[in-house]
């Protein structure tokens, strides 16, 4: 309701008030709140008295400067939990994360520098940052770049373009990038309990070799029925302390936890084999006590793409970075069989602890099969993060459970729809693609934008052709020409122009800009219609003449 208000006095909460009271007259019932333009807590203390279910804020922690140099994450303060704590205990929710960065007037990056700026990278340690500190709602700002079409723009942030470095472009075409937040995206899917813990103890270092590390850990404070032991889940994270730092770092954690009997469990080191790697601007985020269906599983050294059920099987991805070992440790009470086609994948079975642990390497998409007396056989799905940027896992209610899919080798999987046994899929290609297809059990076709798939069944999975656009033929078009803007002709005589060189203005959310410092304004300068020419106050560029 509203958004950025800086002021939280008594008029502006009687206004907010007044707002969301007409909301709820209106029959609007989700919860409402107001975005903080920083996480300064002006409207935290007066959530109650406001109407407003919950606090929120904007988090922008490298700022807007793509030419300069990244700015170090922080944790969030003390002063943030209070804020939350005030405001009905609501959760830890940014209403808008930095997700790129403003291309403004006189800049001297353009939106491609921008997404460089905010990368991949920084986005892998901000997720993992957010979620070590128990946030558990928070928004791009933005996900996807604009055009500011009819001078809407705000002169102070940019122009026309409004691409923001964002992870889908202004054209919409998709940056790599994407595939980051699309990884933590579907982690919160597989990992579900992760929104109800509470911080503890920071996690155990040993076998140090590198940068100094950052570490987090949480705890089940809910949703205990997903954990292998019954008595909750717990989550670690690690990052580098310095979030420009570039050293490559290696170590080992250690791990107490409660066993599927009860019995205290340790690990003194994690992984067992190797050591996990932060390869500098990363991050690494592992699960601790959780179920695949049927089974139970200790931890996991690789993230969590995807966990259920696919095929009438338990089914989980895991991911890490191409060429690094992954681990996993899984609770079998009876010697079990381990199988995959890739050599890389090795097990071992304790019969006195009953832990059978599973080490393999991080590459292109390959299955290992896991099968035990008394349990459904399971499938861990191993893929590197590269491999997972064409790979989508959407989801929607069949039979009254909200089941996912997985299909791979496809640019964009927007939704999906169940209907009998049909997956009815939606997405954008750009030509002809063959792609993978994991299904619910029951599931045996697919659509594809209201086309039908035929499935060709390959093991546990399908594979099918995806049919490329349709060709467009272009109209012959008979062109008319009029002449109607007249100012870029050097002849032109704009001596009467005003000259735009303010400094200041009375609505501080117009200018001055942030690298020009001037004003843009036109209302500051006593025009109220936005067509008005301003001459810039650049030095005039000399007239070249070319000759060819």
């Amino acid at each position: 309701m509203e958004n950025e208000e800086p002021n939280d006095s008594k008029p502006y909460e009687n206004y907010l008030a007044r707002l969301v009271k007409v909301a709820r007259a209106d029959g609007i019932t989700v919860p409402i709140f107001h975005n903080d333009p920083a996480p300064g807590n002006n409207w935290a203390y007066s959530t109650p008295r406001t109407g407003l279910n919950t606090y929120s804020y904007d988090e922008y922690p490298v700022l807007f400067d793509c030419a300069a140099a990244c700015k170090e994450l922080v944790d969030h303060g003390e002063n943030v939990d209070r804020a939350f704590a005030a405001a009905h205990n609501s959760p830890h929710f940014i209403a808008e994360c930095q997700g790129g960065a403003f291309t403004a007037y006189g800049a001297s990056f353009d939106p491609t520098t921008c997404a460089d700026f905010v990368d991949g990278n920084f986005y892998r340690q901000w997720i993992a940052l957010n979620n070590g500190n128990g946030v558990t709602a928070f928004n791009y700002y933005m996900l996807f770049g604009g055009t500011n079409w009819g001078w809407t723009g705000s002169p102070r942030n940019g122009f026309t373009s409004y691409d923001y470095g964002a992870s889908i472009t202004e054209d919409r075409d998709l940056r790599d990038k994407l595939s980051v937040q699309k990884e933590n995206g579907y982690f919160y899917c597989a990992f579900p309990q992760l929104v109800m813990m509470d911080s503890a103890s920071a996690p155990a270092l040993t076998h140090k070799w590198g940068g100094k590390i950052k570490g987090y850990r949480r705890v089940a404070a809910g949703m205990r029925h997903l954990s292998m032991s019954g008595r909750g889940s717990q989550y670690l994270a690690f990052r580098l302390a310095d979030s420009n730092d570039v050293t490559l770092t290696k170590f080992t954690t250690a791990l107490r936890l409660v066993g599927p009997t009860g019995q205290k469990v340790t690990f003194p080191r994690v992984p067992q084999e190797g050591q996990l790697i932060l390869h500098g601007r990363d991050a690494l985020q592992i699960p601790v006590d959780f179920t695949i269906g049927d089974w139970g599983a200790y931890y996991s050294t690789g993230q969590l793409f995807f966990n259920g059920h696919l095929a009438g099987r338990p089914f989980a991805v895991v991911t890490g970075t191409a060429g690094d070992r992954g681990e996993i440790v899984l609770h079998t009470p009876h010697r079990p069989q381990v199988s995959s086609r890739n050599t890389s994948v090795t097990s071992s079975w304790d019969s006195g602890t009953h832990q059978l642990r599973i080490n393999y390497d991080w590459s292109f998409h390959y299955d290992i099969t896991v099968t035990m007396r008394g349990n459904t056989p399971l499938t861990l799905h191993i893929a590197d993060r590269q491999s997972l940027i064409r790979t989508w896992s959407p989801k929607n209610w069949l039979n009254g459970t909200m089941h996912g899919m997985l299909v791979d080798n496809a640019d964009l999987v927007s939704g999906v729809y169940y209907q009998g046994n049909t997956a009815h899929l939606t997405g954008s290609i750009r030509a002809p693609q063959r792609i993978n297809l994991w299904l619910p059990a029951g599931i045996i076709h697919a659509t594809w934008n209201g086309q039908p798939l035929t499935l060709h069944k390959a093991g546990i999975h399908y594979q099918a052709t995806l049919p490329g656009p349709a060709a467009i033929t272009l109209p012959t078009l008979t062109w008319v020409k009029h002449e109607e803007s007249y100012e870029p002709n050097p002849a032109y005589n704009d001596s009467y122009w005003r000259t735009a060189n303010l400094k200041r203005t009375c609505n501080p959310q117009q200018g001055p800009g942030f690298f020009q410092r001037i004003v843009l304004d036109a209302n500051a300068y006593g025009y109220r219609d936005v067509q008005r020419h301003l001459l810039p106050p650049y030095p005039r560029v000399p007239e070249v003449t070319v000759q060819r």
